[in-house]
C-alpha cells in the first residue's frame, strides 16, 4: 500500500515539474506555421508610466450639473522591444489575475516568458506597436504575441487600460469611450520620445487589439462606432445611474472626443 502511495506521490511530483517548467507561449511549438518562429532579436521587457492630464471621467458624471469631472489618468504601458540580452539572464515570469463570476475572488495566474526585465535595448529604430487587450483583461495574456513580435524587430507598447471589471456591464460606457483615447494617446507620447532613448521608427505605427482592444484600434484609426453599441452603452449608462441622468451628456462628451481624435489619427502614422 505504501509503495503504491509513493508512486502516486512521484507522479505527481513530475506532473507538477512539467507544469512549472512549461514553455513561453512565444516560442511557437514543432507544428506551428512558418511564420511564427522567432527572430534573431532577444527580448526586453520594462513599464512606463503615462499621464493623460485633465480627462472626463464619465462614472462620476454628475446628473445635476450635467458634467463629468476632469481627472489625470495614469496608464501604465509594458514595452517589450529587440535587446542586448546576456547569457543566463533571468527570463520574465508574469503573474496577474482576471476577473472571476461573482461572488468567486479574481482569478491568478502566471506566464513564463522568454523577455528578460529592463535588458539593454539592442540599439537602432524599429516599427512601433501599440496593443490593446481585452476588456477587464491583462497585457501579458498578450505575451505570447508581444515577446514574438519583438524577437522579429519591433517596439511592442502594451496599455493597461484599467477597466471596470466586466463583471460590472454597468459601467460598460467607460471603455467604450476610454479606450480610442488611451491608443491615440499613447501613439502620441511614444512618438514624442527622442529616437535613440526609445528605439521607436516614428514614422512606421501598427495598431493591434483583441476583442474591445480591436473596438479600440478601428475607432482611433477614424472608424465610426456602430449605432447598435452607441445604444447599447446607452441603455447600460441609464441603468446604472437611473432615471436621472441625462445619457446624451455622456455622448456629447465622447462625440468631441472622437471629433479631436480624427483629427488626431492624421498623424498617428498608421501604414
Amino acid at each position: 500500500m505504501l509503495r503504491g502511495l509513493g508512486v502516486v506521490l512521484a507522479l505527481n511530483l513530475a506532473f507538477a515539474t512539467v507544469a512549472e517548467a512549461r514553455e513561453p507561449p512565444s516560442r511557437p511549438a514543432v507544428d506551428a506555421p512558418e511564420l511564427a518562429a522567432l527572430g534573431p532579436f532577444k527580448v526586453g521587457v520594462r513599464t512606463i508610466s503615462l499621464v493623460d492630464a485633465a480627462q472626463p471621467d464619465v462614472l462620476a458624471f454628475d446628473p445635476a450639473t450635467d458634467k463629468a469631472p476632469a481627472r489625470d489618468r495614469m496608464l501604465k504601458v509594458d514595452l517589450w522591444y529587440p535587446a542586448n540580452v546576456p547569457a543566463g539572464a533571468q527570463r520574465e515570469t508574469y503573474s496577474g489575475s482576471l476577473p472571476a463570476e461573482p461572488p468567486a475572488p479574481p482569478t491568478k495566474f502566471t506566464i513564463p516568458g522568454i523577455a528578460v526585465r529592463d535588458a539593454e535595448p539592442a540599439g537602432g529604430h524599429y516599427p512601433l506597436v501599440i496593443l490593446s487587450h481585452g476588456y477587464s483583461n491583462e497585457t501579458i495574456v498578450l505575451s505570447w504575441l508581444t515577446e514574438n513580435l519583438a524577437s522579429k524587430g519591433y517596439v511592442v507598447a502594451a496599455i493597461r487600460h484599467k477597466d471596470p471589471p466586466i463583471t460590472e456591464r454597468d459601467k460598460f460606457v467607460e471603455p467604450l469611450l476610454r479606450r480610442p483615447l488611451d491608443i491615440a494617446f499613447v501613439a502620441h507620447q511614444l512618438q514624442a520620445m527622442p529616437s535613440r532613448e526609445s528605439g521607436i521608427d516614428a514614422s512606421r505605427v501598427v495598431l493591434i487589439g483583441y476583442s474591445m482592444g480591436g473596438y479600440g484600434v478601428l475607432t482611433a484609426a477614424g472608424g465610426e462606432p456602430l449605432t447598435d453599441v452607441v445604444q447599447f452603452a446607452k441603455l447600460l449608462a441609464a441603468k446604472r445611474a437611473g432615471d436621472k441622468i441625462r445619457v446624451e451628456v455622456l455622448f456629447q462628451i465622447q462625440r468631441g472626443a472622437y471629433i479631436q481624435l480624427r483629427e488626431d489619427a492624421v498623424d498617428l502614422g498608421i501604414k
